[in-house]
């Protein structure tokens, strides 16, 4: 059962394994698809977009030959020139073992892209495929494949690769007689002779290995060889140092596209390389300089292929050296390359009918009006193409705008929420904090409160050689105070009153607002109940020598007998704080600020009497009180 069990489980696993990898291929191509579409559909708007066709071959690389091979074919009519797409199809086709397609592709793409990667190529598949063979006819093919490239792109700057392998080819070959060993090196010093002549990279070590060549096989001949064949390689070396300087800044990279500003520089360039090739540095033949011109004209075209301007001059120059065949071929391709220019077929015209080829002239007359139809008719499939895209974009922008509004609308509701949410939540927790605290104040005040009660109660009495609590006699103490303090202020409210009733106060002046010595003196103090006799000072006026001199000021008017008048009241045992100076309402009196200043009798304070060990209680201070 255990052993089931776990077959089952491992059987359920790699199911679910095959599923989720199915999921992740199906997922994964959907999206290399839409990509694609993506892509087909920008490049159907614009067919020069590069972006898009890059992206466009990034997601089909991995797919199969039967499927890419459309592209690849929609791309090449368009940039027939472009020597790395021309090898990224030979490659996709051979990864597939399409052998016949590979070589249908090789024909095409070799006499239409004359460019040294393509040939390296395609002699890189004879030999892999026939390289190793010992038959005589393959061995020749392979021979005639190696001069095949060397007419085509020999002269090239970069050309050294092609003239190195065809060497090492003809070294490899195994000879089975003396006349074929005879024939090998022959063949090979023509080969050497040829290639040091040719200004190219890396020279020296093509001229280094032919040196070494000659001396293996006989020095007396060799040092006559090479004697005659050195000023040839060093004249090949300077110009090609020339040469060199004549290409730095070119891309031979670029895709042919329509004529723009930023490709001006390279125009330039290029001009002025081929006008180098036509002074004839290597005194070549008129027939060799031609085709050397005519070859730098087709190198140029690879990467300038929509310039009608140098289509044109391409073919004038051969005009002029008499070569009409190879000046109409510029001619007809110029036509093809460069499409809705009227520029090329009309000049093309007007060449053909100065030669008397009516026909010729007329034929290119109505393909002209034909293509000119025909270019009209997808002028406007493309102006309604492009219409619908914009229409698409509009709509597809208007709908983003309203999600981007709808989520913004969201996200701010969330927001709001949330701050709001926090609002509260700190409000909460605010109003939990103070009622925690009024707790604890409401706790605390309650328990001072039953403190208080409590002692009241008990009396507040320690007897000597009794432990008190840590601060509790600090408390009594407080306690005490403030009970004398409320006492003390009673008992003055109503000593006050009894005063108040039993002695009217009679209207007076106080002296302390008189000036001195010029107004007569009274007693500021009224009979007290200490006393039954009358006041030792008198009601006249004191009389003073100054008096003569001295003019006395008006009286101030009299008070109503019902006002009452200042009165200095005195507590024994009050603090500063509750004695009391009354002063009239009314504004009869003056104040004068050269008169002595009346202090008025201030009786000792009762001073409490503390024993060491006992504290004085506020009821027994009160008794004090009342005795004296």
């Amino acid at each position: 059962m255990d052993v089931e069990r776990e077959q089952r489980e491992q059987r359920d696993q790699r199911d679910r394994s095959h599923r989720s990898r199915d999921h992740d291929h199906t997922s994964t191509t959907s999206a290399s698809w839409r990509k694609v579409e993506y892509a087909s559909r920008k490049v159907k708007a614009n067919k020069f977009d590069v972006e898009s066709w890059n992206l466009l071959f990034k997601e089909i690389e991995s797919r199969s030959a039967n499927t890419a091979r459309a592209y690849y074919e929609e791309f090449l009519a368009i940039f027939p020139t472009s020597a790395r797409h021309w090898r990224l199809y030979l490659e996709h086709e051979s990864k597939d073992r399409n052998w016949v397609r590979v070589e249908e592709i090789f024909k095409r793409c070799l006499k239409q892209c004359p460019n040294i990667d393509l040939w390296k190529t395609y002699l890189k598949y004879l030999s892999d495929n026939h390289g190793t063979t010992t038959d005589p006819v393959v061995r020749q093919q392979i021979i005639d494949a190696f001069e095949m490239a060397l007419a085509s792109v020999g002269c090239d700057i970069h050309s050294t690769v092609l003239w190195q392998d065809y060497i090492r080819f003809l070294k490899q070959y195994v000879t089975v007689s003396k006349l074929e060993e005879s024939q090998k090196m022959e063949s090979l010093r023509k080969l050497y002779q040829r290639a040091v002549i040719n200004p190219m990279h890396n020279m020296e070590a093509i001229w280094k290995e032919y040196d070494s060549f000659e001396n293996n096989l006989n020095k007396t001949l060799a040092k006559a060889l090479l004697g005659e064949h050195g000023p040839k390689y060093m004249q090949a070396r300077s110009i090609y140092l020339k040469r060199k300087r004549c290409f730095e800044g070119i891309n031979r990279k670029m895709l042919p596209l329509p004529p723009s500003t930023n490709d001006a520089a390279q125009v330039t360039l290029w001009k002025k390389l081929i006008a180098y090739e036509k002074s004839n540095p290597q005194h070549l033949s008129p027939l060799g300089l031609r085709s050397y011109v005519t070859f730098t004209y087709n190198q140029c075209l690879l990467n300038l292929y929509r310039y009608s301007e140098i289509w044109y001059e391409a073919a004038q120059y051969l005009i002029g050296e008499n070569d009409l065949q190879g000046a109409f071929s510029f001619y007809r391709r110029g036509i093809k390359a460069v499409e809705n220019s009227f520029f090329l077929p009309f000049v093309f015209a007007n060449t053909l009918e100065s030669r008397s080829l009516i026909k010729e002239a007329q034929q290119i007359y109505e393909d002209l009006l034909a293509s000119d139809q025909q270019s009209y008719q997808q002028h406007l499939q493309q102006e309604q193409h492009q219409r619908q895209q914009e229409e698409e974009v509009i709509e597809a922008k208007q709908q983003k705008q309203k999600e981007e509004e709808l989520a913004k609308g969201e996200k701010e509701g969330e927001k709001r929420g949330e701050k709001e949410g926090e609002k509260e939540g700190e409000k909460e927790k605010a109003g939990e904090k103070e009622g925690e605290k009024e707790g604890e104040n409401n706790v605390e005040g309650g328990k001072e409160r039953n403190e208080l009660e409590r002692e009241e109660s008990n009396g507040v009495e320690i007897k000597e050689g009794e432990e008190s609590e840590p601060g509790r006699e600090e408390r009594n103490i407080e306690v005490e105070r403030k009970e004398r303090e409320k006492e003390e202020r009673e008992e003055e409210s109503e000593s006050e009153k009894e005063q108040k009733d039993e002695y009217p106060d009679p209207p007076f002046s106080p002296p302390f607002l008189t000036p001195p010595v010029c107004t007569p003196f009274s007693s500021p103090f009224p009979s007290t109940p200490f006393s039954s006799s009358p006041s030792p000072f008198s009601s006249t006026p004191f009389s003073s020598p100054l008096n003569a001199s001295c003019v006395s000021p008006p009286s101030p008017p009299a008070s109503p007998p019902d006002r009452r008048v200042p009165l200095v009241v005195e507590i024994l045992d009050t603090p500063k704080s509750s004695r009391i100076l009354e002063t009239p309402k009314s504004s009869a009196t003056r104040e004068y600020p050269n008169s002595p200043q009346f202090t008025p009798f201030k009786p000792p304070p009762v001073r409490e009497r503390r024993e060491e060990g006992t504290v004085v209680s506020s009821k027994f201070l009160q008794k004090i009180k009342q005795t004296r």
